[in-house]
């Protein structure tokens, strides 16, 4: 495949006959920049980009048919009609940004729309519309420009209100750009019209019938006095009122691009990237950039350091940078990209490749070396020595003298064929071979081989180098390092105390004789017989050391199969030293501008004379020059985009969030393009308790359930070296609480519970005092009962022993009277007896709730008394309307209907004509109440109070034991029913009763 040195030839050549006697270059500064493609694959929405800019923030912009794009290196951010609905249609053609970095985007179908303060608007006028299709926009100063429009000429938008800039100019053009040359003065480019110049006022138009090349403007730049004109058909400029002669003839120009600090113009075609120097003694061209065919190139933008973003038609967006590795591939000419070895020979580069070809590269062109001999295997290693090459390979060695070459076999008493690398030593060449350890060859012919046999504890070497005492040091598989003396004595070192499966791939000698291990398992240095590992920082992971390069600046290069790792000299001293625990490292691949990053495994790099390192690798050759390498060190900007929370986004400095929010995610972002991964952050959200946090690789941070308070989320980028910023971006927000989680709300809960206690306090002592009441209660009614019950209890029997001592004193009297008069006092007895254990059993003996049927319950009642004599001479009524199921404890309901109706008996009027008892009981379903009426003496009003008081009597002529009520009020207490009396002396009395009703669920 041709390079682009032939390109080149060929554009100048056959489109550019004018220039065949300019400067021209063949390994040219556009090849070696290193490019990065961005597409759909791995980030656009789109291939198709109309425009990109990096503006001020460190963003990358970028316009397509598809909507606008705004890149950060890692994440994408999309704005089209689904979040900006404003617009008509998601075409944009241009980005621009003004000093004060507010963009404009000029869009098809949707006008003119602006972006400023993280807010997308479209630009209104005050006094006329803005036309829906804007093609390109060139500022004057603040709040004024012009804008070109699709079929309706050019606008001049002046504190927000639009202008025709002359009535000469036709208002149906359709303009492609406008380029402004001083003050009043523009070059308006159009779709198939020519070009217009408006000066002053004054128009003037050019066309192809007075010195114009096309018709079909595509883009214009001026500088210094100069017109640069891109059409469909070349490049051409005007100077001094005149069309000068065109160049770059016949290529379709889009887009023309340059500052005036700089020396060249960049230039975007159809079919191809161009680069020229403003005097035009200098052309560049290249169709094919890292195996990319580059075509319908639309637009390029130019960094501050001189990089460029190209925007395409169907290859996305791509980033070209001044790295200092140039790259050589099949592209540029190598039979294959599988390189094995570079040696130099007089400012020539002889790459051994593969498939057993060495490709020589002099002056930027690629030729091949003129084998005689058809090599099957890959070339490992080549010696000049005066006039004679020797190659090594693993077909044996070859060697080139006076244009005859003779491969050397086991035919010439090489032990095996398996070469790999070649070292003058005096006159002779000692040889690494995979199978028979170092093999020594002198004048051409096989000398001695050492090898397991004679020393060595591998026959597998990989690597031979020779110190400035003239000692030999090998590298093998599995064997070690061993040392050879000048007098071929052999000592054998060993890395682990089992070198099994370590391979000692490369051996660097520094000039002062600084042994270098480059291994398997790292990098190790050998002093004083004893080898040392130093500890390398970087962020590969699987990583394999290959080689070891000095430069002349200080700094050590290091091969691996994830690019080249480049350290400090001194750091090592300080590792050594043990100053510092580690030696830092910066890693150069893909994204730095090596066509592959995986250096050949186990093969050697090259220090050039010019002091560029050549190296290996699988995708070609990769040159670079330490004192170019341009590796981004700045500290990228930091912008917290929004806080995300339950589907919301928010985007202001302090936000206010409800309760309820179970995950807080944070989306930051740091635009940079070369080394994004290698950005590392710090964060912490202050208001908790967690310190910094350091992640990588990551632009989201989420929080969990935080409590209710004020907190401000900081974070701080790193560079590419993992040195911090001063600068950080942040948000505050506030979490508010439920209302109870409030302090008015945990005050309120506190007066509740004072409260509370109070109550309680409260409860208890008035509790305490009732107990006290009762037991005071208690004590006076013991005293009483005790006083009563002894005087009750004697009395009966002391009239029973009167009784039976008058008996016998008495023979006259009949003895029945006497018997009667004892009966009188033991019912007496019995009666008290009775009592005791009915308020002893109230007392101690729970509920036992039952259905109630009180016609029954009053009949056993009236029927356990009717031997009272006062019971036949009074009628009983009962009224009954209780119906429904009431349920309480039939006993204690016995104990009180027999207790009152007895006294309603006992305490009757016998006088009267009509002694009479009156028993009523009504309920509902929650109370019984229960009358029971009598007309008899009555209750004289100063006893009323006193009558439920134990042995309490309020009559003279009572003959029971004052107990009867006190227990009737004792058992309605446990059941939770009170009782009333309404009595009038002589008339008679009622007792009142009110009962719950206690059946479940009532």
């Amino acid at each position: 495949m041709r390079n682009s040195f032939y390109l080149t030839i060929f554009f100048l050549f056959f489109f550019l006959p004018g220039l065949k006697s300019q400067e021209r270059t063949h390994h040219n500064e556009i090849s070696d920049m290193s490019i990065y493609q961005w597409s759909g694959r791995n980030s656009l929405i789109s291939n198709n980009i109309t425009s990109s800019l990096k503006s001020k923030s460190g963003y990358i912009w970028i316009t397509s048919y598809n909507g606008i794009m705004r890149f950060d290196g890692v994440n994408i951010d999309i704005y089209d009609r689904r979040n900006l609905p404003f617009l008509i249609t998601d075409a944009f053609y241009q980005i621009y940004e003004t000093p004060d970095s507010t963009l404009f985007f000029v869009s098809q179908g949707s006008g003119l729309i602006k972006y400023n303060n993280e807010k997308f608007s479209q630009v209104k006028s005050k006094n006329g519309k803005i036309p829906q299709t804007i093609t390109c926009l060139n500022f004057i100063e603040n709040n004024s420009y012009y804008i070109g429009s699709y079929n309706k000429g050019v606008y001049k938008i002046h504190n927000d209100s639009i202008f025709r800039i002359s009535e000469e100019l036709p208002d149906d053009l359709s303009i492609t750009d406008i380029e402004s040359a001083g003050k009043n003065h523009i070059w308006i480019g159009t779709e198939g019209n020519g070009l217009y110049e408006f000066n002053d006022g004054k128009i003037n138009h050019y066309t192809t019938k007075n010195g114009l090349i096309n018709d079909y403007i595509r883009t214009l730049y001026f500088d210094n006095g100069q017109l640069y004109i891109g059409t469909q058909r070349g490049l051409q400029t005007f100077s001094k009122n005149n069309f000068q002669k065109p160049f770059y003839d016949s290529l379709h120009i889009n887009h023309i691009n340059s500052r005036p600090d700089l020396e060249h113009i960049w230039m975007a075609t159809e079919s191809g990237l161009g680069k020229f120097s403003k005097d035009q003694n200098k052309f560049l061209f290249t169709q094919r950039k890292g195996g990319m065919i580059l075509t319908r190139l639309a637009k390029i933008d130019i960094e501050e350091k001189n990089n460029i973003w190209v925007s395409t038609g169907k290859d996305g967006l791509l980033h070209l940078r001044n790295t200092g590795i140039n790259n050589y591939t099949t592209d540029e000419g190598l039979t294959t990209n599988k390189t094995n070895i570079i040696r130099e020979h007089k400012g020539d580069l002889y790459v051994g490749t593969d498939d057993g070809n060495i490709n020589i590269i002099k002056n930027g062109e690629i030729s091949q070396f003129p084998f005689k001999l058809d090599l099957k295997s890959g070339i490992r290693d080549i010696l000049f020595k005066g006039d004679e090459i020797l190659i090594a390979s693993y077909d044996g060695l070859l060697r080139v003298k006076s244009g005859k070459q003779k491969l050397l076999t086991r035919k010439d008493g090489l032990p095996s064929l398996d070469l790999r690398k070649i070292l003058q030593v005096n006159n002779e060449f000692w040889i690494a071979s995979r199978t028979s350890g170092v093999i020594i060859c002198e004048n051409g012919d096989f000398k001695k081989a050492l090898d397991k046999n004679n020393g060595l504890r591998s026959n597998f070497i990989l690597a031979l180098e020779k110190d400035s005492r003239g000692n030999v040091y090998v590298g093998t598989h599995s064997g070690g390092l061993s040392i050879i003396s000048p007098e071929h004595t052999i000592k054998n070192i060993k890395i682990k105390d089992n070198d099994s499966g370590i391979l000692i791939f490369n051996i660097h000698i520094s000039e002062n004789d600084e042994i270098y291990l480059i291994t398997n398992i790292g990098l190790y240095t050998l002093k004083n017989q004893t080898i040392s590992k130093i500890e390398i920082r970087h962020s590969l992971t699987g990583v394999s050391f290959f080689d070891a390069v000095e430069d002349g600046a200080g700094s050590m290069w290091i091969t691996t199969n994830q690019g080249i790792l480049r350290i400090n000299k001194n750091d090592i001293y300080e590792f050594l030293s043990g100053n510092i625990s580690s030696v830092g490292s910066i890693i150069m691949d893909e994204s730095d501008g090596m066509a592959n990053q995986e250096c050949t495994g186990a093969t050697r790099s090259t220090l050039l004379s010019d002091n560029k390192i050549a190296i290996p690798t699988i995708g070609g050759v990769s040159i670079i020059d330490p004192s170019g390498t341009r590796i981004d060190t700045d500290f990228p900007n930091i912008y917290i985009k929004s806080l995300a929370t339950e589907g919301k986004h928010y985007l202001n400095d302090t936000v206010e969030l409800g309760p309820g929010n179970m995950r807080y995610t944070f989306h930051f972002s740091a635009p940079q393009f070369t080394s994004p991964e290698a950005i590392k952050f710090k964060y912490k959200l202050h208001g908790s308790k967690e310190d910094w946090t350091i992640i990588q690789n990551k632009r989201q941070i989420q929080y969990t359930s935080l409590n209710p308070g004020t907190y401000t989320f900081e974070i701080i980028p790193s560079n590419v070296l993992g040195e911090w910023s001063n600068d950080s971006a942040s948000i505050t927000f506030i979490v508010k609480p439920y209302y109870y989680q409030t302090t008015w709300f945990y005050i309120l809960i506190c007066i509740l519970l004072m409260l509370i206690l109070f109550l309680v306090y409260k409860w208890r002592v008035n509790d305490i005092e009732k107990r006290n009441k009762q037991l005071k209660k208690l004590n006076s009614e013991l005293d009483r009962f005790v006083y009563s019950a002894s005087h009750d209890l004697r009395a009966p029997l002391a009239s029973v022993l009167g009784i039976v001592n008058l008996a016998k004193l008495d023979n006259k009297t009949d003895p029945q009277l006497y018997f009667q008069k004892i009966e009188q006092s033991i019912k007496k007895l019995d009666r008290f007896t009775k009592d005791i254990i009915d308020f002893s059993r109230n007392a101690r003996t729970n509920l036992e709730l039952e259905k109630i049927n009180f016609e029954e319950l009053i009949s056993g009642v009236l029927e356990e008394i009717k031997y009272l004599d006062e019971t036949r001479r009074i009628i009983i009524k009962i009224e009954n309307s209780c119906d429904i199921g009431f349920c309480s404890d039939p006993k204690r309901l016995e104990i009180i209907f027999k207790n009152l109706i007895s006294n309603a008996l006992k305490y009757h009027n016998l006088r009267q004509e009509n002694p009479q008892i009156l028993i009523s009981i009504n309920c509902t379903k929650n109370i019984a109440s229960i009358s029971i009426k009598d007309n008899g003496s009555g209750i004289s009003k100063e006893h009323i109070n006193n009558i439920f008081k134990m042995f309490y009597r309020a009559t003279e002529r009572t003959t029971g034991s004052g107990l009867g009520l006190y227990i009737v009020a004792e058992t309605l207490d446990k059941l939770n029913g009170r009782i009333t009396v309404k009595s009038e002396l002589d008339k008679g009395s009622e007792f009142i009763i009110e009962i719950p009703n206690m059946k479940k669920g009532s």
